[in-house]
């Protein structure tokens, strides 16, 4: 078969695939690991999800494990990211590149940003973004479908920090130019509790940030506009009833995730855009149809929880990608004679099937109290230039 052959037919094949055929031959090896042939590869096959990274963020150093599907068994990673020069805190990832950061521990001075293809072990280097506070909220936009394949390799960063009350500072960095801009928002005294709580998406050209408040801050990469945008229900705080929310995004549309006493709660996004009902499951349905997802047992157990005692919540809506949701469940909590006993398992719950897959317990994270990171991940030839 003549190799241009070869290329057509194997640049519409999956990265999964693509890395199992490296081993049929060095002229395919070599085909494959061509940075023309994987843009090409990238801007003609949409990347599906592959597994989840996940960090316990209560210890450092932070250890990162990554989730892999294989033959229904749950198949757990921790050196997925060994490439990389440092131990890392987890950001974002977006169409298979990953974001990440110096842990908090290191030195001010040399704290840089990490965008990197795991399953290629490739990374470039970005240095942190000038007279800015440490703490700061970080996304990671890249998509290779927006872009001329010979420029497919671009991608954006953008960090945003609350200055004061009625400011938010945004500072963007784009692959393209190698270079930080500055936005500024001004905020109207509604939306005040504005603040980032870690959780970020990219859909439809947008980067989406999770607020303590009721609004989730929207903004455009390309023509760098801000917008707020209100949440398809009012949240409640955790002392008033259970409401725990998270946001995801499935068909490059913004999800809206709600767990509460109503049962699971997914909106969406849509065109117009306004928010649509998509799912809405009771948690007694959720339970009869997966016997071994004991959400009552899991309630009962987060009475005996002191009031005082810092841990997460009992049930967490951890990540929504591709029509599927992570949950985090504490299923048994005992505090006696001085030794804590604490049981949290993560499971996933396809909305299509109506099917929960149980998949850990938060022990094989290196984890006790359930304080965690995990973002989806989907596997790319994407390549990256310098930065």
């Amino acid at each position: 078969m003549e190799k241009d052959t070869i290329s057509e037919v194997l640049s519409r094949l999956p990265a999964k695939s693509l890395l199992r055929f490296e081993s049929v031959s060095k002229g395919w090896r070599d085909l494959i690991s061509n940075n023309s042939f994987r843009r090409l590869q990238c801007h003609r096959v949409k990347t599906v999800t592959s597994g989840f990274f996940f960090q316990d963020t209560w210890d450092v150093p932070y250890p990162v494990k990554y989730f892999s599907v294989k033959n229904d068994q749950a198949i757990l990673q921790d050196t997925v990211l060994d490439f990389l020069p440092e131990m890392v805190e987890l950001i974002a990832s977006s169409n298979g590149l990953l974001c990440c950061k110096s842990c908090d521990d290191s030195n001010a001075r040399d704290k840089l940003i990490y965008v990197c293809n795991p399953i290629k072990k490739e990374y470039v280097q970005i240095e942190w973004p000038k007279g800015t506070v440490l703490h700061q909220d970080f996304a990671l936009a890249f998509d290779p479908f927006c872009y001329p394949v010979d420029e497919l390799s671009n991608f954006k960063l953008a960090c945003v920090c609350k200055e004061t009350l009625l400011t938010i500072l945004l500072q963007v960095y784009s692959s393209k130019t190698k270079e930080w801009s500055k936005l500024e928002l001004r905020v109207c005294g509604d939306n005040y509790n504005c603040v980032p709580d870690g959780q970020v998406v990219f859909a439809s050209g947008m980067l989406y940030w999770m607020t303590y408040g009721d609004v989730i801050l929207a903004f455009d990469v390309v023509t760098e506009e801000f917008c707020f945008v209100g949440l398809p229900v009012e949240r409640i705080y955790r002392s008033q009833g259970l409401c725990e929310v998270c946001i995801g995004e499935s068909n490059d549309r913004l999800h809206f995730i709600v767990i509460s006493e109503a049962g699971f709660q997914v909106w969406l996004m849509d065109s117009e855009p306004k928010w649509v009902l998509k799912h809405l499951i009771s948690l007694s349905e959720m339970e009869e149809g997966n016997p071994h997802f004991l959400y009552n047992d899991a309630k009962r157990a987060a009475r005996l929880v002191p009031d005082d005692f810092v841990i997460p919540t009992w049930i967490e809506p951890l990540v929504y990608k591709d029509g599927t949701l992570l949950v985090k469940l504490r299923c048994n909590y005992s505090y006696q004679n001085e030794e804590l006993e604490v049981c949290t398992k993560i499971y996933l719950y396809n909305f299509e099937t109506r099917t929960m897959l149980e998949l850990f317990s938060i022990d094989k994270l290196g984890s006790q109290l359930g304080f965690l990171r995990a973002l989806p991940y989907s596997m790319s030839l994407a390549p990256l230039g310098s930065a």
